[in-house]
């Protein structure tokens, strides 16, 4: 695919789409373990299925397993940078479409990288708020009206990744005993 070309919008935003957040799935990449993990968890009322990975070699491990519709991954990270990835992840996961983030200025050259790949860059701090707006994510539904959910982050201590799940809590009136 050319580096330029206009990418199809994701399957996700087709109009007979039913329940958004059962087709997203996005792969969250930085080696700080709280930032993955506080964008999974902010990610996850919105139904986005969320995979993280600390290192790049990872992220190229879970997407030989499954494809996904986004990844976001940090620029800066020991070993492989979020460049580098974003680069192979076209030939792993073609369809991803990559959001990078940093919180360091990145030079020309980096830019026109990113540019070449078709890639977006944001400054950190970024909120789950921000990333479902460049993902063109619905909005949650108010506290009131959505259902509660929990999300669970299961973490490999091996592997140095974590996926986040929502799951309905289990049914209080089941539970009662009057």
């Amino acid at each position: 695919m050319d580096p330029g070309a206009a990418r199809p919008p994701p399957a996700y935003l087709d109009d007979n789409r039913g329940d958004l957040g059962d087709h997203v799935r996005m792969l969250v990449v930085d080696d700080h373990r709280n930032t993955r993990e506080s964008l999974a968890l902010g990610l996850a009322p919105l139904g986005v299925e969320v995979e993280t990975a600390g290192s790049g070699l990872d992220a190229l491990r879970q997407l030989a397993v499954r494809s996904c519709d986004w990844i976001l991954c940090d620029v800066r990270m020991p070993g492989m940078t979020g460049i580098e990835l974003a680069e192979r992840a076209r030939t792993a996961s073609p369809a991803s479409r990559v959001i990078l983030m940093t919180a360091y200025d990145v030079s020309s050259d980096e830019r026109r990288r990113i540019a070449e790949l078709g890639a977006e860059l944001l400054i950190k701090p970024v909120t789950a708020e921000l990333i479902a707006v460049r993902c063109q994510l619905p909005p949650a539904l108010p506290s009131a009206q959505a259902a509660p959910r929990r999300a669970l982050i299961v973490a490999s201590a091996t592997a140095g990744h974590s996926q986040t799940k929502t799951e309905e809590p289990p049914d209080a009136t089941h539970n009662r005993q009057d």
